[in-house]
């Protein structure tokens, strides 16, 4: 019955943005809290009367996040709605490589099989940028944020971490949310991670004790 209803609603999106001619395709790739690559998709097209309309198509999972893997999404996802390349007039992602890359990224694909097809870097992930290095201008910020990622990081690239830290939130605060690093670093552990390690470690035998007790 969902699936239905979600395909009822697909096939409305499908006729507006049929109606409108002319679209803008938005797409950005996100880690899952399953730690799985997905793809989230939006149309931005215009009414007859001149309002804009962005339209939610869905979230896909996808092997990889390279260029080639993003773009056949994208077209997948057009075909499925009806839409032609021709008609698509915008792309909207964010400043990755693998987007915006001017010889292998997304919008040059695209933008290869639809020359009208103009990208514009997503305003939001400018602003986000944008915030980002005045929030690295100040010392204490900085500092809160990376020991908070190595934190992080942590707990949710250990399993045992992982494990020991849901275990506690049960036990002590069942409504709180889990969290997620924003990125994953393989590199050699930093000084500042060591030492987060340390103060982990202090902490389990410190809960072992009271417990104990």
């Amino acid at each position: 019955m969902l699936q239905i209803m979600a395909l009822r609603i697909l096939r409305d999106v499908a006729k507006d943005i049929h109606n409108s001619v002319y679209y803008t395709d938005m797409a950005d790739e996100t880690t899952a809290k399953s730690n799985r690559e997905q793809v989230v998709f939006v149309i931005r097209h215009f009414s007859e009367d001149l309002v804009p309309h962005e339209k939610f198509i869905g979230l896909y999972k996808v092997p990889a996040i390279d260029a080639n893997a993003l773009t056949k999404t994208i077209e997948d996802c057009l075909v499925r709605m009806k839409l032609s390349l021709n008609e698509c007039r915008g792309q909207c992602y964010d400043g990755a490589s693998n987007m915006s890359g001017s010889k292998k990224g997304v919008a040059t694909q695209i933008a290869d099989q639809e020359s009208r097809a103009s990208c514009t870097h997503c305003y939001g992930h400018t602003l986000n940028l944008a915030v980002g290095d005045i929030v690295r201008q100040s010392k204490s910020m900085r500092d809160a944020l990376d020991t908070t990622q190595e934190i992080s990081k942590l707990f949710k690239l250990s399993p045992k971490h992982d494990g020991l830290f849901e275990r506690f939130k049960q036990e002590l605060a069942q409504k709180t949310p889990s969290f997620m690093t924003l990125y994953y670093s393989v590199d050699r552990p930093s000084g500042k991670s060591l030492k987060c390690r340390q103060q982990l470690y202090s902490f389990t035998r410190t809960v072992g004790r009271v417990r104990d007790i």
